[in-house]
């Protein structure tokens, strides 16, 4: 049994905190009962989770942007900044006397940060705390940042709406792929996907392409790369609908590159950046064609 529209409303409100007690202790049972329910409330929690996690390294990326930017500056820079933030790091460390606390209820961190009497002070404390959680790439000056592939895939996937007009046999699969719901889809079996009775081999096509189109998206959205490769190839060897086959590539380089295949990204990006019907797919692929050039050499 799929979710309904209803049991995801309930995930975001019991998520957002704006359940009354009755109503949340009535979703948790039936989320103990439900399989389907849990396995979206947890994709949903995991999406969240993510999200904040891609912010946070946003931040990182700032701060140690901060860093370099200043140390260019200042000729003698580069040896403070290196020297500043190893010592933070161990004051940061030898201040932390007890394990830290589950993260529910921790204090926040800068409570028992020392203050440092340098006039690197403010670019020190963000290092440190980059230190303690062991969370930092130390950036060198005079050198290109290199991207993770991970942080490169959430910064350029995002999914691909459901066109207008009827889906035959598949209007359910895409309507729960509209809310978030990849369960459908993944589980469909396209490959047993019988002939409509007076809709011949043309709609049959055309419903296979974008089943197998959305189907690798929705394993590409649930964080399964392995799963969606061979969607997405599907629809490259066998769809007749040129702007599928270019889309298609496009995920297929992000699936790579969350799987950190770098070579395969690169070759499968080649042909979107060079396609002039390919629009912003184009515009995206030839961009981050250059981010991961510069990653590779």
């Amino acid at each position: 049994m799929e979710i309904t529209l209803g049991q995801y409303d309930d995930i975001q409100q019991y998520l957002d905190g704006k359940m009354e007690p009755e109503q949340a202790a009535s979703f948790l049972q039936e989320l103990r009962a439900n399989k389907d329910l849990t396995e979206a409330f947890e994709f949903e929690k995991s999406v969240r989770e993510n999200a904040q996690g891609i912010r946070q390294a946003r931040e990182i990326l700032a701060v140690t942007q901060a860093l370099t930017q200043n140390a260019a500056d200042d000729p003698a820079a580069d040896t403070d900044v290196r020297n500043l933030i190893q010592q933070s790091g161990r004051e940061w460390s030898q201040t932390r006397t007890t394990p830290p606390l589950p993260q529910a209820s921790a204090p926040p961190m800068t409570a028992t940060a020392k203050v440092i009497p340098f006039r690197w002070t403010k670019m020190a404390i963000a290092a440190s705390l980059l230190i303690a959680t062991g969370s930092i790439v130390f950036l060198y000056i005079y050198k290109n940042r290199i991207e993770q592939p991970a942080a490169l895939f959430a910064e350029y996937f995002s999914k691909d709406p459901v066109p207008e007009g009827d889906h035959p046999m598949l209007a359910q699969a895409l309507t729960d792929y509209t809310h978030n719901n990849y369960t459908t889809l993944k589980r469909y079996d396209l490959d047993n996907l019988p002939t409509l009775k007076g809709g011949g081999e043309d709609q049959r096509q055309k419903i296979l392409e974008l089943g197998y189109y959305y189907k690798g998206i929705a394993f590409l959205a649930s964080g399964e790369a392995d799963s969606a490769t061979p969607a997405f190839q599907w629809v490259i060897d066998h769809a007749v609908t040129d702007s599928l086959v270019w889309k298609a590539q496009w995920y297929e380089a992000l699936a790579e590159l969350k799987s950190s295949n770098i070579p395969a990204a690169i070759s499968m990006l080649r042909p979107v950046s060079s396609n002039p019907k390919a629009g912003t797919y184009r515009e995206q692929a030839i961009a981050l064609l250059n981010k991961l050039s510069k990653e590779t050499h």
